[in-house]
């Protein structure tokens, strides 16, 4: 006996489980929407941890509130990791901020960051380095020092502004031991200044005209390229910008002194250049991730769809060929059936039909007679048992009693095999016997009466 296919079945020329194939490709496209978000849009919703001097920073020193203070403030601010200039132009400003200066590869991107933005029209915000500071091991993102930088790193700084139209200078950047005095000056008003350690411009410096200053230096100076150069990061940074009027003079350098509509603070000089090609993106993490599990999905599908190998393995029957199933089945049906005297009575009447057939009686007997005709048959035979006498037990049987049922079929089992054995008795089993062995005693004994 085989088993009748089902949809959950396998398929001979697939190499999946049906039930397997789905939840495997759901875990797969979901993973690889989650690594495609994460790896468009991960650095633009986490950003890079930091704790040096960026757009990225969360510490003293970085610039990450200059960025929301700015946006907040409705003067769009973006994020630049692309070595392209293609959203700056005339009215945009790329802000420059403590560029790293320290090799060849780092000169390059900062020289190329201030000469690229003023060929296009776009002003430049350069802002000189000052502090050095190292991340807290036990609590990343956050300085565990700093100290200030040499005047000659600032001066390496500014000559990048500078040599624009003139001679490197060997001199100009004053860190005073006090925070300054006297009062500022600026275009747009007066304005409280907080520098607690200022770093200003010497006011005599070539090619830059003071546009916020005091009496102890220069902050802020244009200089006649369209950059602009900030003395102290101090008046930007993320411990700054929440002192005095910091907030206030930055916002009005960038909107009335730069009349910018776009502020692009460039992260290349940062370290943060992401690859031009998109190939190299793909390879690169974290984008790296989305290629992988492409890749996955991919071999899964292929999997998917080629044909199963080796020889399929057959499917078990439903029912085990044999004797054995069908008798366990009806002992299973003798313990667990609902009544067990109507599965006696039901195998009574089979018993007697299989008898009546052995013994030769009509077919056309109704079950009455032909009970009748077998219970004369077993009192001729001598036999213990009679269909009437099975039937009165099987109506006297409890509904639950099993032990009683199995000796009760016993019995049953017992008539039926003497009933249809062939008698051991010189009386014929024709359909109609003899007569003397069933005639009444008022009946003729004699051939000749």
């Amino acid at each position: 006996m085989s088993a009748a296919p089902t949809p959950d079945s396998l398929d001979a020329t697939s190499a999946f489980h049906t039930r397997a194939l789905a939840p495997a490709v759901t875990i797969a496209v979901l993973s690889l929407a989650a690594a495609l978000v994460y790896g468009l849009c991960g650095d633009a919703l986490l950003g890079p941890r930091s704790a040096g001097a960026d757009a990225y920073s969360r510490s003293l020193v970085g610039h990450h509130a200059l960025v929301a203070f700015l946006n907040q403030t409705g003067l769009l601010t973006t994020v630049r990791r692309s070595p392209h200039l293609g959203e700056l132009g005339p009215g945009t400003v790329l802000l420059v901020a403590e560029p790293h200066l320290d090799g060849p590869a780092a000169q390059d991107d900062a020289d190329n960051a201030l000469v690229d933005a003023l060929d296009v029209g776009a002003d430049v915000i350069w802002v000189l380095p000052k502090w050095s500071s190292s991340e807290d091991p036990a609590n990343p993102g956050y300085v565990d020092s700093l100290t200030l930088r040499p005047v000659a790193d600032a001066l390496d700084s500014l000559n990048y502004v500078l040599t624009l139209t003139s001679e490197v200078v060997a001199e100009g950047v004053l860190q005073p031991d006090a925070p300054p005095t006297g009062p500022w000056t600026t275009p747009w008003g007066a304005f409280d200044i907080a520098l607690p350690m200022p770093q200003l411009l010497a006011p005599d410096l070539p090619d830059l005209t003071p546009v916020v200053s005091c009496p102890d230096g220069v902050l802020v100076a244009r200089h006649p390229s369209g950059a602009w150069v900030i003395a102290d990061p101090d008046l930007i940074n993320n411990a700054g910008l929440q002192r005095a009027d910091n907030a206030l003079v930055t916002h009005h350098l960038l909107l009335d002194g730069a009349r910018a509509s776009l502020v692009v603070v460039d992260e290349v000089v940062h370290g943060y250049a992401r690859p031009d090609s998109l190939w190299v993106e793909l390879a690169t993490f974290p984008l790296a991730v989305v290629t992988l599990h492409a890749l996955c999905l991919i071999l899964l599908f292929v999997w998917a769809g080629l044909a199963r190998f080796g020889e399929p393995e057959p499917l078990p029957p439903r029912v085990a060929p044999g004797k054995a199933a069908l008798i366990e089945v009806g002992a299973g049906l003798l313990t667990s059936g609902a009544d067990l005297r109507e599965t006696l009575t039901r195998y009574l009447a089979i018993a007697n039909a299989a008898a009546a057939h052995a013994l030769g009686l009509s077919p056309d007997l109704a079950p009455a007679a032909r009970d009748a005709r077998l219970a004369e048959i077993a009192r001729h035979r001598g036999l213990r048992d009679d269909p009437a006498a099975l039937a009165l037990a099987i109506d006297a049987l409890p509904r639950r009693g099993l032990a009683a049922a199995l000796a009760l079929a016993r019995r049953i089992h017992h008539l039926r095999g003497a009933l249809a054995a062939p008698s051991t008795s010189h009386t014929p089993t024709a359909p109609h016997p003899p007569e003397p062995p069933w005639t009444s005693p008022a009946s003729p004994t004699s051939p000749n009466a």
